[in-house]
């Protein structure tokens, strides 16, 4: 028997016994899993491209209360931040910050230099980022200070502050991109910084958004 006829011997077999559609449901469904898994399921860290959180508050900040988000790029390719939000668990976010309504997740925003009057002033007003090589950037998200201190305690010492969501693309001229779903989260005992009273170098442009997907 030639190759060409155990091929069709094997067709018409798949055929009679309805084994064909069957076949083409288990391939249909094994593509759509390895889709989720390469494009869709979120990844708890990326090699080389670092992310820390720390608490910081200060009294005379427009956000007195906020948890710091620092981005780090050692990967060795530039990267591209993007969709950046947090979602708080056992914290509130700041009711003047930046929060899409229907899911309840802070908008995280990135630094820029823009003209304010006759001076530049870095603003957190960019909803993506691209930082470059080694290069590391700081962003925040909002906590309502209305929480009691042992509220806020309580949720650093256990880990329970609430999770950071983006996508991350590393960017080559001579490879494709890769993109990633990036979800982590603040581990216990969250350092906390209480720093002197004084504006912020870097504040958001807008402070009382409420943004709706």
């Amino acid at each position: 028997m030639s190759g060409i006829e155990a091929i069709k011997s094997i067709i018409f077999w798949l055929a009679k016994y309805d084994i064909w559609s069957s076949a083409s449901f288990v391939i249909l469904i094994f593509g759509l899993v390895a889709g989720y898994i390469k494009f869709y399921r979120p990844h708890k860290s990326i090699k080389n491209f670092y992310v820390f959180f720390h608490c910081e508050c200060a009294a005379g900040w427009d956000f007195p209360f906020r948890v710091i988000i620092g981005f780090t790029n050692h990967t060795g390719r530039s990267v591209h931040i993007a969709s950046a939000s947090f979602k708080f668990k056992n914290l509130r976010p700041d009711p003047n910050s930046t929060v899409d309504s229907s899911t309840g997740r802070t908008i995280i925003k990135f630094p820029t230099e823009v003209m304010v009057g006759e001076k530049i002033e870095t603003l957190l007003q960019d909803f993506e980022y691209y930082l470059k090589v080694d290069e590391t950037v700081h962003s925040y998200a909002p906590i309502d200070p209305s929480h009691k201190n042992e509220e806020a305690e309580q949720a650093f010492s256990k880990g329970k502050v609430g999770t950071l969501d983006c996508y991350v693309t590393l960017l080559s001229r001579d490879r494709k991109p890769i993109v990633y779903r990036l979800k982590t989260s603040p581990k216990k005992r969250l350092t906390v910084r209480v720093s002197p009273k004084k504006e912020s170098s870097i504040r958001e442009a807008q402070t009382s958004t409420d943004t709706q997907a």
